[in-house]
């Protein structure tokens, strides 16, 4: 009787266990819209562009390779059940941009970073390859504000007004980010400054 009483007591806590698990990875229903952004630093830009009305998702937290990176079940709901999906293009996620391209079919799926200017981004060994680490020039990120606002308006035009606002405010921090960064590097002393 006791090892029953032991077995059923192991197989609820397996139970138990296999719930909170799976719990963990549920989103709460909300009556937000929801975004999908692939990378942390994606979303948290995202956010603050689209404002509180919006649930933001990242696909990968601080610290994931996205250019490893491979979606998972999980992911593949969340973009399934996205309002808007972003990424940031330019080969970043390498492993999931067909998945993200293909996304397009069932909802606005943007590669926020597509759109800029080639003649500023930092063309790689093979051609037509650019560095998709755009968020390293403050000025080049201050430029994906805008699109993230205009996709947000081509999904939400009801609060275009706002997220043109947000995404000139933020890009407003952004530059003064920028200048403060110049700044600070300027005031390097030239003997410790290292090309």
């Amino acid at each position: 009787m006791k090892k029953i009483i032991a077995f059923l007591i192991c197989i609820n806590v397996l139970i138990c266990f296999y719930l909170l698990n799976n719990y963990s990875h549920v989103q709460l229903q909300t009556n937000k819209k929801k975004m999908v952004c692939t990378t942390s630093i994606l979303a948290d830009t995202a956010q603050h562009i689209a404002g509180e009305d919006w649930q933001v998702v990242s696909l990968m937290g601080p610290g994931v390779d996205p250019h490893t990176y491979h979606a998972t079940e999980h992911d593949v709901h969340a973009l399934a059940q996205a309002d808007l999906i972003l990424y940031h293009g330019l080969h970043l996620e390498g492993k999931m941009v067909h998945v993200l391209e293909q996304m397009n079919q069932y909802t606005t799926s943007v590669g926020v970073c597509e759109s800029l200017p080639k003649e500023l981004l930092i063309e790689s060994e093979v051609a037509g390859i650019y560095d998709p680490h755009v968020w390293h020039d403050v000025s080049l990120w201050r430029r994906v504000t805008s699109t993230i606002a205009d996709a947000l308006i081509d999904v939400d035009n009801a609060y275009k007004e706002r997220y043109e606002t947000n995404a000139h405010t933020y890009s407003t921090r952004l530059e003064h980010l920028d200048t403060s960064i110049f700044e600070l590097i300027n005031e390097i002393p030239p003997n410790n400054v290292f090309s």
